[in-house]
């Protein structure tokens, strides 16, 4: 059986550094120095055709490639030191200001550790992203709406990750915290906002399953998706 599922994501960092570690972003704010984007604790994914569970019949080796969907607003932005800059007018998911936001979609293989599939491995193999901006901002958390317009500020493609592992209960995927790094390479860069062009990128990403949820509300509807069933 499919499973669609919504559960709780944050990418701690999202860089994309090129060969000169001078980069620079044009903001309403001013120009700042550029090292990547911090996105929102409460931003989330959306899991399409996990199909693991724990329970007899499952036997280690036992595999499956599913497809996880992450959107979000920009809390911050870093320097190239990983330092938070000041931007006031910022939106924060709520209020007034200009804001970026981040559709990320990846292909991932989930792993039986054992017989019976009560530990797992997941392992990263290949997604795209696109980070937009927005003038006036209209990300909203509780949708989740108004991430997929905008101006493109960068897209690429991610080319795996670190594996990671996870306790797997009766349910698909079941209750986790988990937190890995993404690797990939920026394909598109808006000069008119973000200089010079970037190449190599980073994703440091902690996702949240089931009950293992913190600071999160499950949202009722995914940007380009539409509504999502419990």
């Amino acid at each position: 059986m499919k499973m669609i599922k919504i559960y709780a994501a944050a990418f701690a960092l999202f860089s994309a550094v090129g060969a000169n570690a001078n980069v620079v972003i044009s903001t309403p704010d001013g120009v700042r120095n550029f090292g990547g984007f911090d996105w929102a604790s409460n931003g989330s994914i959306l899991i399409d055709s996990y199909n693991i569970h724990s329970g007899a019949g499952m036997l280690a080796g036992f595999s499956d490639t599913f497809t996880l969907r992450y959107q979000a607003y920009a809390s911050s932005i870093y320097d190239k030191n990983g330092v938070t800059q000041i931007t006031p007018g910022l939106r924060l998911g709520t209020g007034s200001g200009y804001e970026y936001t981040i559709n990320a979609e990846i292909d991932e293989v989930v792993t039986c550790v054992f017989d019976g599939c009560k530990l797992v491995s997941i392992t990263p193999m290949k997604g795209t992203y696109t980070i937009k901006y927005q003038e006036v901002g209209n990300a909203n958390a509780a949708g989740i709406s108004g991430i997929l317009d905008g101006t493109t500020l960068l897209s690429g493609i991610l080319t795996g990750g670190m594996t990671t592992y996870s306790g797997q209960g009766p349910t698909n995927p079941g209750s986790a915290s988990l937190a890995s790094t993404l690797f990939g390479t920026n394909q598109y860069t808006n000069t008119a906002f973000i200089n010079p062009a970037l190449g190599q990128t980073n994703v440091v990403s902690t996702l949240q399953f089931g009950t293992a949820t913190t600071a999160w509300t499950r949202p009722t509807s995914f940007d380009g998706v539409g509504v999502i069933g419990a």
